[in-house]
């Protein structure tokens, strides 16, 4: 419902989804130029981003958890909110790729989706970490941290875990 004549712009900070882009495509259209904040629409048309560089925050990550694990050898737990995200796939690409390729006694488990529910968080972190009792490391890529690493800490000694985590 916004009009060209009423805004110059908006700022949007939504993850990636095609009826984000279709919608920025409109306003576009009437003349609305969008910003978008952390999460981009790379296939959008003329639209500026303001962000961080998933991939390679993603590397960093991967190059802090494979340093800082006491042990060579072991597992990973990675946690976000949804991987339909795309900084959260982006940032899930460039740990991997950074961990197998340094650390490749070290396996990365599949990504755990707490859809950012609290309860969700604690119930499938505790059901990962009894599955996998070799943990050496966590790497939370999600934009809300606090629920994933409060029950990582009641899971796992966080004195002999590396945990990473991006907020």
């Amino acid at each position: 419902s916004l009009s060209g004549r009423e805004v110059d712009g908006v700022a949007i900070m939504v993850p990636e989804s095609p009826q984000v882009r279709d919608a920025i495509t409109r306003l576009s259209e009437r003349g609305i130029e969008a910003v978008q904040f952390l999460s981009g629409q790379p296939k959008a048309s003329k639209v500026d981003f303001v962000g961080i560089d998933s991939h390679s925050a993603g590397a960093t990550a991967g190059r802090l958890v494979g340093s800082f694990s006491k042990a060579k050898d072991g597992k990973i737990i990675v946690i976000t909110d949804t991987m339909q995200a795309r900084d959260s796939i982006e940032r899930r690409l460039g740990f991997d790729e950074t961990i197998g390729r340094l650390f490749p006694d070290i396996q990365v488990l599949p990504t755990l989706e707490t859809h950012g529910n609290e309860a969700r968080a604690h119930r499938i972190i505790k059901q990962c970490v009894e599955n996998n009792p070799d943990i050496v490391g966590a790497y939370v890529l999600s934009p809300e941290a606090q629920a994933p690493v409060e029950a990582l800490d009641q899971c796992v000694d966080t004195g002999q875990v590396t945990i990473v985590a991006h907020e």
